[in-house]
């Protein structure tokens, strides 16, 4: 199908079923998530108008599930390219920039075609904007090369399922669509699905036992002759003499209170002695 030949009739643009004139292929908003998994997350820093993190990576549609393009299915396909950026006031309709800290959480899912000049290929995206605290964390997580993957759900009024998918079961898998442009039809620049997060899972990595294992502080010693003891035991040790020497001036202490004749003795053993 040539580029200028893209292009798909909808009928009853403006309701929440949409139908290719001349065929049967009806598309409802869907009930159901959108649900990905992405992973090979990477945080990257802009420094255009001052430093900028944001985190990239590819996620993909569970189960079997697909999206497409209506009109187009020659794009169908399961992956995505995510980007996770925080949320900006100005963009976004925060109202100050405590919500920005808190909140939207904004998605996006949208279609780039393939630009030969640039060198860019054709592929689908998820794009979201959640607030500082939540970035930062993911962020932390991913430094500390703690975050293996995350599980992400979208709802949005304005992707598609095709009508025989809409009473599948949540188990079942479905096919996702974008619509066309509203005026024009094209299918090369379809409309990108505005939506909001409404669930992210993270999984951390698992830290292997050797991690966990209490380092032997005697390694290396048995060369020279002179294994060191452990901290711990050494320090318990002190405590229990310095307990133990306490005790006997505390008893001592006592029984002169008891026998005071005791002192008088005790200085004439000193003189005779």
């Amino acid at each position: 199908m040539k580029k200028d030949d893209r292009t798909v009739k909808i009928e009853q643009p403006d309701g929440a079923t949409l139908a290719i004139a001349g065929t049967e292929n009806d598309f409802r908003v869907p009930i159901r998530t959108f649900r990905v998994a992405a992973t090979e997350l990477e945080l990257l820093t802009s420094y255009e108008g001052g430093p900028t993190q944001y985190i990239v990576g590819k996620c993909k549609l569970q189960k079997h599930d697909q999206i497409s393009i209506i009109g187009y299915n020659e794009a169908k396909t399961a992956e995505l390219d995510l980007t996770i950026r925080g949320a900006d006031i100005t963009d976004f309709g925060a109202q100050d920039h405590t919500e920005a800290e808190e909140g939207p959480h904004t998605a996006f899912i949208g279609y780039i075609e393939k630009d030969v000049e640039i060198g860019d290929d054709s592929g689908f995206f998820l794009e979201l904007r959640v607030s500082r605290r939540t970035l930062d964390h993911l962020a932390q997580a991913i430094r500390e090369g703690m975050l293996e993957r995350l599980h992400i759900g979208v709802k949005s009024l304005e992707i598609y399922i095709a009508g025989y998918d809409w009473y599948a079961y949540p188990s079942m898998s479905v096919g996702w669509y974008l619509r066309p442009q509203k005026h024009s039809g094209r299918t090369d620049f379809p409309e990108t699905a505005n939506g909001h997060l409404h669930q992210m899972i993270a999984v951390h990595r698992k830290i292997p036992a050797a991690l966990h294992a209490k380092p032997d502080k005697t390694a290396g010693q048995a060369e020279k002759g002179a294994p060191m003891e452990d901290e711990d035991s050494t320090l318990a040790a002190v405590s229990e003499r310095e307990s133990r020497r306490t005790d006997a001036l505390m008893s001592t202490a006592k029984s002169l209170e008891r026998f005071p004749w005791l002192i008088g003795a005790a200085l004439l053993i000193g003189i005779l002695a």
